[in-house]
């Protein structure tokens, strides 16, 4: 079943990170039909996940069947995304991307697409450089409103929690409450990307 047509022209470009935390949610297709942007991915973030085939990760597999289902599509970077992405991709290290992050953010600057991703220093950059890009993390995603009520509750609380346990999922300052609010202490105690202080059973 593909996604129903939706209410907004505007694509939600999703990092490698993003992609690997929503698979890791055990509810990918329900969150993906549930919001109101339409998903895509770069060629980057593809080859990314096809790489992470080659040490036993199954995302790279999973997405496939996503677009076989026509919950995400593919996006393509056209001539002006280049220079853009160039930038981000040479240079010193310290100031430079994963290909993955830097397509996003290519496509996003050219397109006016959203962007989910979690790199510190990729969001830092965007922040930065970027301005206009709407950027929203994995954990903000998961907490939007339609994706909580598509989920329910408990299937709500499922879902964070295991992203945040099988994927390590990054969760900022302002959602550690909420997150550990939701999901409840002991198994805040199990997720390690949690900082220690929100983990006292650990």
């Amino acid at each position: 079943m593909e996604k129903s047509e939706s209410p907004s022209d505007t694509v939600l470009v999703l990092d490698t990170s993003a992609i690997i935390n929503l698979i890791a949610t055990r509810e990918v297709e329900h969150i993906l039909r549930a919001i109101p942007d339409n998903p895509g991915i770069t060629f980057q973030v593809r080859e990314e996940l096809r790489l992470g085939a080659q040490s036993g990760h199954e995302e790279s597999q999973q997405l496939q069947i996503l677009i076989n289902m026509g919950l995400i599509q593919e996006v393509q970077m056209i001539p002006a995304c280049l220079p853009v992405y160039r930038n981000l991709v040479e240079g010193a290290a310290r100031e430079t991307l994963d290909d993955g992050e830097a397509s996003c953010i290519a496509y996003a600057e050219i397109h006016g697409a959203k962007v989910v991703m979690d790199e510190r220093k990729a969001t830092r950059l965007v922040g930065v450089l970027f301005r206009e890009i709407q950027l929203m993390s994995t954990v903000e995603l998961l907490f939007d409103q339609t994706v909580r009520s598509a989920l329910g509750p408990s299937r709500h609380s499922d879902a964070v929690y295991n992203a945040l346990k099988d994927a390590r999922m990054f969760v900022s300052i302002s959602f550690e409450t909420k997150v550990v609010e939701l999901i409840g202490h002991e198994r805040a105690a199990a997720c390690m990307s949690l900082p220690k202080r929100l983990r006292p059973l650990s």
